[in-house]
């Protein structure tokens, strides 16, 4: 009898681990904090994680099975446990310990871990369901935003869904979309045994159209052409799988040359329709080739360090081109718009290595599984491929979490060899998940009491109590020191009280983890209000170069020149403000030119 109630508890634990996957895959998206995009979702994130991994923790010491659960099956399984190892290494040599960065990694591979450990008929019926409500809860609520009923969480766009602005939106649903568009053309051969499908057959059909047309209205309100070419691939190849003309026409060998054309035809005609953007990440590709990607080839710079080696980077190409008219093109980078690129930085060859053997072990050729649901899963893992060679796809929590788990549905799905399983007791493996979710809790609630202290302090910043910000960052500066946003958050409040030489040192502190014109504008205030005139100048010159279409450096920059009476560059420089063409044009930008223009009617 009591092997009964505990084979029960074991079978109620293991279904509620797939009731909270299934969760987190939903609402991941529409957890947010105002200003605090990223942080919510990683929060939001590691907390489901760490509850994930007390229930896998339980479900061990439960279990009455002896020979132990499987822990290496496969060569993802491999692959994914030294890229694993390899962050931990990196981290400890680069000294790159930040919570923003680690947690959000460890989390999804330990939701990856345990999604493979505990996979099952029902877990994926679980993961598919969630995967389609989740995309189709977030179309409607983007178009909602988009008529006006819900507000948007960007004032500058009609909507976002649960994202910063459209881009991850589109992006978003992007990665989601191959696989509703797979179930709908394959649905009588992935639920071939399903008895709720049968019955249902009817409504499920109008349920999957619904769906992707609501898809598709959203994606196309969001203007995303990285979005767009994700899904004009992937449905390109659904349906060379599905129409039997087409895959007569197309023989194995034209399949990649009439992919590549519609990938070419594409690109051509959303270029077009963002030249200026297109022309902005261009510039970014060029100067990543040409100056980054030699930079600490082997084994990379650190994760999450892409934003202040590239902003530096790209003040010496503005600096020394004498192509003014590009002026324009560049602004406030924090992604390189491929992800290749960026990880090739961050991580070195080693880790875009494991990457990709990753992703290969994943898409390669299988014919000894169920081929069309394998393909289905493998389609929607290559639309995210196709989004993150244009965009910042695999920096979006909720597209990463999909990531993962196409990643891990193939491996499982697709497993050719039984490698020989590696195994450890049952309790051995509960008491170690204990022990680490206790640790993991442990310091999550430290960055949530942190991120409230400094939320605080951006309140009091903007009620223009600087005092009172100071003390909430003081309190959050141990957890917080290596956030770069919160550095420069932390140094601007400690220059508007005066402390000059203390905002600089935590400012200098922030240039190794995050630089935007603000960082060295607030710099050069400081040595000004110092007296340091010859660094102020050299800061503000910083700040013009980052982006030299922004008026602000140079305004700085004219008005210490005029301060300290050299009139000759005064005059010069300020008839320079008055002649730039700006890359955004603001009350602000006219007023600053107006003061230009008065303090130069005087001379």
């Amino acid at each position: 009898m009591q092997k009964n109630r505990s084979l029960y508890s074991l079978d109620r634990i293991e279904s509620q681990i797939s009731i909270l996957i299934g969760f987190l895959i939903i609402f991941l998206p529409f957890v947010t904090i105002d200003s605090f995009f990223f942080e919510s979702h990683f929060l939001f994130i590691s907390f489901v994680a760490i509850v994930l991994v007390i229930f896998a923790a339980f479900s061990n010491i439960i279990s009455n099975n002896h020979n132990g659960r499987i822990i290496i099956e496969s060569r993802i399984d491999i692959l994914i446990t030294l890229f694993a190892i390899y962050v931990i290494v990196q981290t400890i040599i680069l000294k790159n310990y930040r919570y923003e960065v680690l947690f959000p990694i460890f989390s999804i591979i330990a939701l990856g871990y345990i999604i493979k450990i505990y996979m099952s008929k029902y877990l994926l019926e679980v993961i598919m369901i969630s995967l389609v409500v989740g995309a189709l809860l977030q179309s409607l609520y983007g178009i909602l935003q988009y008529i006006g009923i819900f507000k948007t969480n960007n004032i500058f766009f009609r909507l976002t869904g649960g994202f910063s602005n459209p881009g991850p939106f589109g992006e978003y649903l992007a990665s989601i979309y191959p696989l509703i568009l797979g179930i709908y053309l394959f649905k009588n051969k992935i639920f071939v045994y399903n008895t709720i499908y049968m019955i249902l057959r009817k409504y499920t059909s109008i349920f999957l159209i619904l769906s992707i047309f609501l898809l598709l209205m959203s994606i196309s309100m969001s203007h995303s052409r990285s979005a767009w070419i994700s899904i004009l691939i992937s449905s390109f190849l659904l349906l060379y799988k599905k129409n039997s003309v087409i895959h007569s026409l197309l023989k194995k060998k034209n399949l990649f040359f009439c992919g590549g054309l519609i990938l070419i035809i594409s690109l051509l005609g959303l270029i077009l329709y963002k030249l200026d953007s297109s022309i902005g990440r261009i510039i970014i590709w060029k100067i990543c080739i040409n100056n980054l990607l030699t930079y600490k080839v082997i084994y990379g710079a650190g994760l999450g360090l892409f934003n202040p080696y590239y902003m530096n980077e790209q003040a010496i190409f503005m600096q020394n081109t004498n192509n003014s008219w590009l002026w324009k093109y560049v602004g406030n980078i924090n992604y390189c718009y491929n992800e290749f690129l960026q990880y090739s930085f961050e991580i070195g060859i080693i880790g875009v290595l494991i990457i990709v053997l990753v992703i290969y072990e994943s898409i390669k050729k299988n014919t000894e599984v169920d081929s069309y649901f394998y393909y289905v899963f493998k389609c929607s893992l290559i639309g995210i491929l196709i989004c993150s060679t244009f965009s910042y796809s695999l920096h979006i929590l909720p597209i990463v979490v999909n990531f993962i788990i196409y990643i891990i549905v193939c491996s499982s799905v697709g497993q050719t060899k039984q490698r020989k399983k590696r195994t450890i007791d049952n309790k051995i493996i509960g008491v170690i998940l204990l022990f680490l979710a206790s640790i993991g809790g442990y310091e999550i609630k430290k960055y949530w009491e942190s991120l409230y202290e400094w939320s605080s302090a951006i309140y009091s910043f903007s009620n223009h109590n600087y005092e009172n910000s100071i003390v909430h960052y003081k309190k959050c500066e141990k957890v917080l020191g290596n956030n770069g946003r919160f550095l420069n958050n932390y140094g601007k409040a400690l220059n508007m009280i005066g402390k000059y030489e203390n905002s600089n040192s935590i400012l200098h502190k922030s240039q190794k983890y995050e630089v935007n014109i603000y960082t060295y504008t607030t710099i050069g205030d400081n040595y000004e209000n110092m007296f340091d005139y010859k660094k102020a100048e050299e800061y503000y010159w910083r700040a013009h170069w980052l982006i030299p279409a922004n008026t602000y450096p140079l305004y700085l920059l004219f008005k210490l020149y005029h301060k300290v009476g050299n009139k000759t560059k005064a005059l010069e420089l300020g008839n320079q403000i008055i002649r730039l063409q700006t890359k955004i044009q603001s009350s602000a930008t006219d007023q600053m030119r107006q003061e230009i223009i008065n303090i130069l009617n005087d001379y």
